[in-house]
């Protein structure tokens, strides 16, 4: 009887009072990357058998909104949302937790370790990218990730997996292993880690979208998130876990709807498998937010579900298949979407194009057969500080022991602090 008043207070959006009551000794942090309500919105359409069932995210008890705006701009980048979310404190586009002039500001994360709490990031972009690199790096720009990789060393987390590879040299690997780091490059390594710290190398740059993992030996984004848990768990002293959905926001910039879908809802199990850890620990916070909307990606009245579940490769992929593989562009279309184009669509894609140029008019044209609208390209370039993000509020997800502080309207600072206070973290250090 108490398991069923306890789901169905759940159900209600009333979190069982010893969800409410007890002490925070975990937190982990979802953060899609570029994941807006219209992101979110388009996978459970694509995802679900009716529109109205919910995603793993959306039956989380608490709601709210944050805003995302930088300290110079409206619409943020990655870098400074995510140091927002981080520290606390707002920055410039593209600075990762550093002060005006240069000196670090104190992250959650190190926070964490400060405390004796352990502490891990997880990414499906590169592990140095501008998310997780502004919880455990300081750098006025966020493109100098060979350096953020070395600072890595510093900064105590025992679990990094992500991709990135290309920014770890031979010399920065053997300084891992001597610190006690087991070192991993695929979904088998990954599973035969027991305990200790791990660093997980999965791709040389982004790991690969969900669509096209399936032919590679990458984890997925849930099996990263467990692993880290598990690991993090097993030292039995509380944990602070940040856990990036990073490929939403790259679909988006390359206006590529099924992608985004795909690694929507690979992002939503790697929620669903934390929230039922979380639900069986008792003493576990869970955020599932986002940093920033990408793509001005909008849901039409022509959206055809039948079409976007059939797309079965990234755009990337497709482009990567015409452009070195020599494959011709129809051929590839019609067997990675099952659908034909129109003679007017394919007549905006041109072959000669760049891989990456390809790309784009390839999702572009797809995504639209499909019923999905990104920003008209030319409006797009003229976003220099973020190549097409939006200045969109974006939701916010809790449950467990201090989620009702994440409900309502929010700053993104907000976050930081409240998780801090969560934990008794001292950030101002």
């Amino acid at each position: 009887m108490i398991r069923v008043v306890a789901f169905a207070l759940l159900l209600a959006g009333v979190a069982p009072a010893q969800e409410r009551d007890s002490k925070v000794e975990n937190v982990i942090l979802f953060i899609g990357d570029g994941m807006g309500l219209q992101q979110v919105t388009l996978a459970r359409l694509a995802g679900r058998d009716r529109p109205e069932d919910p995603l793993a995210m959306e039956t989380l008890p608490e709601f709210g909104a944050i805003t995302t705006h930088s300290a110079d701009n409206l619409v943020t980048d990655s870098a400074a949302a995510a140091t927002a979310m981080a520290t606390g404190v707002k920055v410039d586009n593209h600075v990762l937790s550093s002060k005006p002039d240069g000196k670090p500001i104190r992250t959650i994360l190190e926070a964490a370790e400060a405390k004796g709490l352990a502490s891990g990031l997880v990414t499906t972009t590169r592990i140095t990218h501008a998310t997780p690199a502004a919880f455990a790096s300081h750098a006025e720009e966020r493109t100098k990730e060979a350096e953020i990789a070395r600072q890595y060393l510093d900064c105590g987390a025992e679990v990094l997996l992500g991709g990135g590879a290309k920014h770890f040299d031979d010399e920065a690997l053997a300084a891992f292993r001597k610190k006690g780091y087991e070192v991993v490059t695929d979904r088998a390594g990954l599973g035969r880690v027991r305990t200790g710290s791990v660093l997980g190398l999965f791709h040389e740059a982004h790991m690969s979208y969900e669509l096209d993992r399936g032919a590679t030996q990458e984890p997925s984004l849930e099996d990263m998130t467990t692993k880290a848990i598990d690991l993090l768990g097993a030292r039995g002293k509380g944990f602070f876990l940040m856990v990036e959905g990073g490929r939403i926001d790259l679909a988006c910039h390359g206006h590529d709807a099924a992608a985004s879908v795909a690694d929507t809802l690979a992002f939503d199990r790697a929620v669903a498998a934390a929230t039922r850890w979380a639900r069986e620990d008792g003493h576990t916070l869970v955020v599932v937010t986002a940093d920033h909307t990408t793509g001005g990606l909008a849901i039409t009245e022509r959206l055809d579900l039948r079409a976007l579940r059939s797309v079965k490769a990234s755009a990337e992929a497709m482009a990567t298949r015409i452009k070195k593989d020599g494959e011709s562009l129809t051929d590839v279309l019609r067997a990675s979407t099952g659908f034909e184009l129109t003679a007017e669509e394919l007549g905006y894609i041109d072959t000669t194009k760049s891989e990456d140029a390809l790309a784009i008019f390839i999702a572009h044209n797809v995504s639209h057969h499909c019923g999905v609208e990104f920003y008209a390209l030319s409006e797009q370039g003229r976003h220099r500080s973020t190549k097409g993000h939006d200045g969109t509020s974006v939701p916010v997800y809790s449950l467990g022991p201090g989620s009702s502080a994440f409900h309502g309207f929010l700053d993104n600072t907000d976050v930081a602090k409240r998780l801090a206070s969560a934990l008794d973290l001292d950030l101002r250090k």
